[in-house]
């Protein structure tokens, strides 16, 4: 199921979890949800998908440790994170760990998308540098 139109969604909320499906379903991407990394990290090996959402708290786990996960195993894939709290520690925080983008909660479905537009620029600005 490789494809840039599958997406991994993880979040440990599963009116967000619907939610988001339900608009990237509409968008035209396939999407696999998990709630928790282990679940997360398994679905990245069968999935291969070209977008990750993560949620900043999956429940008592960290977004940010999952995004390092993604990260040091190699995975570049355009990543973004949603979260209800856009600080600006929490924008630098993601920066520092691999984040393409930061989409704020709550959020509308042109709002999601325009964030997963973003987050797929900025990964090509850095593949395109490298």
């Amino acid at each position: 199921m490789a494809s840039d139109k599958t997406a991994l969604h993880v979040d440990d909320d599963p009116l967000i979890l619907k939610l988001v499906r339900s608009i990237l379903g509409h968008a035209g991407y396939d999407v696999v949800s998990a709630s928790n990394i282990g679940e997360a990290m398994r679905a990245l090996e069968t999935a291969s998908p070209g977008l990750i959402l993560l949620d900043v708290e999956i429940g008592l786990e960290s977004g940010y440790d999952l995004c390092n996960l993604i990260r040091e195993a190699g995975i570049m894939k355009p990543l973004a994170f949603l979260t209800a709290s856009p600080t600006l520690e929490h924008l630098k925080k993601a920066q520092e760990v691999g984040a393409d983008y930061l989409i704020r909660k709550p959020f509308t479905p042109s709002t999601l998308l325009e964030g997963i537009d973003r987050a797929v620029a900025a990964r090509q600005k850095i593949s395109q540098a490298s």
